[in-house]
């Protein structure tokens, strides 16, 4: 493999050098193949490079790498179309006749490879297939944006929400987006397509007082509930351990997807610096978590492993999984306290809506904001404030009763 600028003969007769450079190498059939490449020299001598590691997967008879083959399709269509010719790429073409089964199989692979979680990925492909088999669609070149028009419209009949509709839409051109980038597509046919305006409903907290009950009340509660999926599987979590959920959700800030991860390891139980550590790998903003816990949170988890004895790899909520669904546990443990499911504006109550509690409480307690968003673990001091603290009640009655007290009979 060499680059050079050959000579050539202008009008006038005489030698000049090409702008661009030219690559000479010998392809994957031992045939000699020359190119024009790129004026710039660092842009040939990659080309180059990328070139030879072409050959080797084409000589080897191995699939090509994605992100190899997504570069060669970034590349100007004069570069494409000789190595297509060569027989080094594969033709843009030759995809259209390939099923969407197939492609939507890869798909999946590549958002696995990605490091997208199992239920990300199903839920997406799941959103794929559902618009696929409505539209009949059979390979790439059935794709079209009117269909998915009528899809989205059919979803509206059937009153499902902006949100819903509006995952399905990013599903469909995400994987379109997919196709286009690994060369399968020449353009993406649903790009243009705008989400719709969704409103989402403002999450309620709880008063501390009511936080309280809420704990005790659960404790006592008998009820377990139980998931039924698919398979059939029962899913249980008895009053005492959804109790100690809602208290860890409730007093750390833990997100639902993040309590799931907890191992009895992450808990460090001493009396000077109780923590929760949770590894960038398990967190939403994928940094590592250094969590503070309360006194009392700490001594209840002490008994609590105690009774239980786990071993240290052990789920800290044995029997929460992915496919549990805390928010209407906690809306049925509300009605058993005879607590509102509704916050005093309004607001529902769910599950995320402890982390909104253990923020607020935070943001009424005097505590710096800084320290607040610290704990949030958030970047902006502004989604910790505006969006998920919230003014209490009480906390406003008490500024009003410091402002100055004026005599009534002052007018009279």
């Amino acid at each position: 493999m060499r680059f050079f600028k050959p000579l050539y003969k202008n009008q006038n007769g005489q030698k000049k050098r090409t702008i661009r450079f030219y690559l000479d190498f010998v392809d994957h059939a031992s045939r000699r193949r020359r190119m024009p490449a790129f004026e710039s020299q660092t842009k040939t001598e990659i080309l180059s490079k990328k070139i030879k590691e072409l050959i080797f997967f084409v000589y080897q008879s191995e699939p090509l790498d994605g992100l190899l083959l997504r570069w060669f399709f970034s590349q100007p269509q004069r570069i494409q179309r000789k190595l297509e010719n060569w027989g080094l790429l594969p033709k843009q073409e030759s995809f259209d006749d390939i099923s969407l089964v197939k492609n939507v199989a890869d798909y999946q692979t590549s958002l696995r490879a990605g490091g997208k979680s199992e239920t990300h990925i199903q839920g997406t492909v799941n959103r794929i297939r559902a618009i696929i088999n409505f539209c009949g669609w059979k390979t790439i070149k059935d794709i079209e944006a009117f269909g998915v028009d009528r899809y989205l419209q059919n979803l509206r009949t059937a009153n499902r929400s902006a949100t819903t509709i509006n995952h399905y839409q990013a599903a469909l051109r995400a994987f379109c987006g997919w196709l286009k980038r690994y060369g399968r597509m020449q353009n993406n046919p649903v790009d243009f397509m705008n989400k719709l305006k969704t409103h989402p409903a403002q999450r309620g907290i709880l008063t501390a007082e009511q936080f309280r009950t809420l704990i005790e009340k659960t404790v006592d509660n008998k009820q377990e509930f139980y998931e039924i999926r698919r398979k059939k599987l029962k899913f249980q979590l008895s009053g005492p351990s959804r109790a100690t959920l809602y208290l860890v959700a409730g007093l750390t800030g833990f997100r639902r997807g993040e309590l799931l991860s907890m191992r009895w390891s992450d808990v460090i139980l001493n009396e000077n610096n109780p923590a929760i550590l949770l590894d960038g790998s398990r967190t939403k903003n994928h940094r590592n978590a250094v969590q503070p816990i309360p006194n009392g949170l700490c001594r209840m988890l002490f008994c609590w492993k105690q009774t239980l004895n786990p071993g240290s790899d052990e789920p800290l909520f044995h029997n929460f999984t992915e496919h549990g669904r805390p928010s209407e546990w906690i809306r049925e443990d509300l009605k058993a306290a005879n607590l509102p499911t509704k916050d005093y504006e309004g607001r529902k109550i769910d599950f995320h809506s402890l982390r909104g509690s253990y923020i607020t409480f935070l943001a009424n307690s005097q505590t710096p904001v800084r320290v607040t968003q610290e704990l949030a673990r958030h970047s902006n001091p502004a989604l910790t404030m505006n969006v998920y603290a919230k003014v209490l009640p009480e906390i406003q009655k008490q500024a009003v009763r410091s402002l100055p007290d004026i005599n009534p009979l002052l007018l009279y």
